[in-house]
């Protein structure tokens, strides 16, 4: 088990990451032209969709990881080798600050600047660009930067239909299932 230290070096290093990944959205969009806090509405159908859309993507995850198949195995022991025991060392509490800060940080740069800017090429341009930009950033494996784009691009979705173009359902989602694949 990590030891205090090791946990709050794990979260204060997560933090700085994804706070800066935030503030470069911020500063990426004023750059393009684009306001990314702007689409964050406090909408409770926006909560709603992005908490139902959490479960789908929740169940598929449980199923590959509980019998994980393949390469699926070798993504399974590199998350648990590199997260699992600072993730395992964490309170509850933390883990939902950590969850609630990745969503929003990830969701601000890629649905809330990216994908609207690439969007100005063609919705399906944006839409796919965008989360292919996404799945490289999460490239852990090939196949895990792909599941990662995939999920993206339902992510992406979300911030149009249903969510009509408020960032906050693809915010819940991100978050929950963090939330819920971090208690893993």
């Amino acid at each position: 088990m990590f030891e205090l230290s090791e946990r709050r070096t794990f979260l204060v290093t997560a933090a700085l990451f994804e706070g800066g990944l935030a503030l470069f959205a911020v500063a990426l969009g004023w750059f393009v032209g684009i306001d990314p806090i702007a689409p964050i509405s406090p909408e409770p159908a926006a909560v709603a969709w992005g908490g139902a859309a959490t479960f789908p993507l929740f169940l598929l995850f449980m199923a590959t990881f509980r019998r994980p198949i393949g390469p699926l195995r070798r993504i399974k022991e590199l998350l648990l080798g590199v997260l699992g025991p600072p993730l395992s060392s964490c309170r509850w509490h933390e883990l939902v600050a950590l969850s609630l800060l990745v969503g929003f940080s990830e969701e601000l740069l890629f649905r809330g600047v990216l994908q609207p800017w690439l969007s100005r090429w063609g919705l399906a341009f944006g839409l796919v660009a965008s989360n292919i930009l996404f799945g490289l950033a999460h490239f852990v494996t090939a196949l895990y930067a792909l599941i990662a784009a995939v999920l993206g691009i339902v992510l992406g979705c979300l911030l149009h239909w249903p969510a009509e173009g408020t960032l906050l359902a693809p915010i819940v989602t991100h978050a929950l299932y963090y939330y819920l694949a971090f208690l893993m």
